[in-house]
């Protein structure tokens, strides 16, 4: 177990990236030696850089904006979680063969765990409409018992794309999406509001994810699944006494999972989050 391992995240303008960190505190934590690059690039080079890191001894990629559809038919085989949400960001390099995984899943559930009872049977807004939006509501789903959704996005029939995703698979035909117009105005309470938009994160640290006039009195959780320090919207969703999570647990715990899958080694969550993002803010693994 001493071999030196060599993971890599694809994805495009992606240089502000915290998983070379959250991988260097895996391997300090091991006691391995390995390397994390990040490979940013633009879709019509994702073809042959793809190829030639696999040539390059890469066993593994973290895949993020804009790839976690584009990749998929590139790959030989995707696990059934991937399939439920329809987007990949997690690949294992196994004898030449690129396999897919979804580790979003996982790592979105793990800080709302704490809250299972809150978010029961409950009614979720999503903001946005890409790979991650189906990830949050798959999960929240699966893990949670949420059925109600209502997605905003930019363009409707995007959102018509996403709710039509779902159709036609067993473990997803009771979820009801009601799109509407991410600068519309939303009625009604909910148990959790969900940013999966880049707007307030790291190349976006002006734009606000919410109006202007979003009461967050309406919401019983504002997850961002955005990690910037000082997020405006997680920081005005606590000044108003909501419960608030960035996404820096997420991004820990997709990543010790695509570590499980591609190394078959188990990775403790805590010191892994303490020594990328400081000390572990009350988030457990377990109710």
């Amino acid at each position: 177990m001493n071999s030196s391992l060599y993971f890599a995240l694809i994805g495009k303008d992606i240089e502000y990236s915290l998983s070379p960190d959250i991988f260097e505190a895996i391997y300090g934590h091991l006691g391995r030696s390995g390397r994390f690059e990040v490979h940013s690039m633009g879709v019509k080079d994702l073809s042959s850089r793809l190829k030639q890191s696999v040539l390059d001894g890469v066993k593994g990629f973290s895949v993020t904006i804009p790839f976690k559809q584009e990749i998929i038919p590139y790959l030989d085989d995707i696990d059934s979680t991937a399939q439920a949400v329809s987007a990949v960001n997690s690949v294992a390099v196994e004898d030449g063969r690129l396999l897919g995984y979804n580790t979003d899943c996982h790592g979105f559930s793990h800080p709302l765990l704490p809250y299972k009872s809150l978010l029961c049977s409950g009614r979720a807004l999503i903001l946005g409409n890409g790979g991650v939006a189906r990830a949050a509501i798959y999960s929240l789903h699966r893990d949670f018992g949420v059925r109600d959704f209502v997605v905003a996005g930019r363009h409707a029939a995007n959102v018509d794309l996403l709710r039509d995703s779902f159709k036609g698979k067993a473990a997803t035909e009771d979820i009801n999406i009601s799109p509407v117009r991410l600068s519309g105005v939303w009625s009604g309470q909910f148990q959790i509001t969900v940013n999966c938009t880049p707007l307030g994160g790291w190349n976006n640290a002006d734009s606000f994810p919410l109006p202007s006039a979003y009461d967050f009195s309406c919401t019983g959780i504002y997850y961002d699944l955005n990690y910037n320090k000082n997020n405006r919207a997680v920081v005005s969703a606590r000044s108003a006494d909501i419960i608030a999570i960035d996404g820096s647990s997420m991004l820990v715990s997709q990543a010790i999972e695509s570590y499980r899958i591609w190394t078959g080694q188990s990775v403790p969550f805590e010191p892994i989050f303490e020594a990328v993002f400081g000390a572990v803010k009350g988030h457990s693994p377990s109710c």
